[in-house]
């Protein structure tokens, strides 16, 4: 059965991406319930009656609030209904699910934001122990239907990567800019290269920083990434800058 012809229940549905994920797929012809907090929809009858007759259920809430409402919901579920999640943290949320819910799980990560272009559409998908290939199927179909492109991995493999491009690229970046805060006798000396890199990270530092410092934080690879990161400075800090620079240019080789 695909999934246009499933009922899904979207749990978080006025957040950024709730609410992004929600017109999406409505314009995309899937038959969604969504539900919020901020309705007044998590004191057990609004989500009981988002949740029934539902055959996927998606949740889409902040890291704080995903074992409270995991909680919530957990008894209203039945198998086969699939449970999904879009954190951006991958090995401990589905391992809470898969003990709150013995039916199928499949985690999912959208790598882009509320706003983004046509190319950044990319879904990392993470089928649980209990989900078969069709309960997979299903899930990558609902992002397939407004033109993501999706690829499978598991929880570990995610959560490493993750640590790497997202949360090590927050860290270091709060770090350097952080080290360089209050003082104001460098700012005569600012030049285009500076200013680019620090409009690059100016949404990433103010309006998403609540967000990163959340999975970030999560990450049980973080850690390891920010390990990683200190060798390569001491590197540098030992006379090894060529080096450095040398195994940085694998970034930009020729195709």
């Amino acid at each position: 059965m695909s999934a246009e012809r499933r009922k899904t229940a979207l749990i978080g549905h006025t957040g950024r991406m709730g609410a992004m994920l929600l017109r999406h797929w409505q314009a995309a012809g899937h038959t969604v319930r969504g539900v919020d907090r901020e309705e007044g929809g998590l004191d057990g009858l609004r989500l009981g009656e988002a949740v029934a007759g539902a055959d996927i259920v998606v949740l889409c809430v902040p890291a704080q609030a995903f074992g409270e409402v995991l909680g919530l919901l957990s008894p209203l579920l039945e198998p086969p209904r699939i449970l999904v999640d879009i954190t951006s943290v991958k090995m401990e949320p589905m391992r809470r699910m898969e003990a709150a819910y013995h039916g199928p799980v499949v985690g999912t990560h959208p790598l882009f934001g509320p706003v983004a272009k046509a190319d950044d559409l990319v879904v990392a998908v993470t089928p649980g122990q209990r989900a078969e290939e069709a309960h997979t199927a299903v899930v990558e179909e609902l992002f397939t239907s407004f033109g993501c492109r999706t690829f499978r991995t598991t929880a570990e493999e995610h959560d490493r990567a993750a640590a790497y491009v997202q949360g090590l690229n927050f860290v270091s970046s709060a770090a350097y800019f952080a080290s360089l805060a209050q003082r104001e006798d460098i700012l005569p000396f600012l030049t285009p290269s500076f200013r680019r890199r620090l409009e690059g990270a100016r949404k990433l530092l103010t309006e998403d920083a609540p967000m990163f410092e959340g999975f970030t934080a999560a990450n049980p690879m973080t850690r390891d990434a920010i390990h990683s990161f200190r060798l390569f400075l001491d590197l540098v800090e030992s006379g090894g800058l060529p080096d450095v620079v040398r195994r940085a240019g694998w970034w930009f080789r020729e195709e």
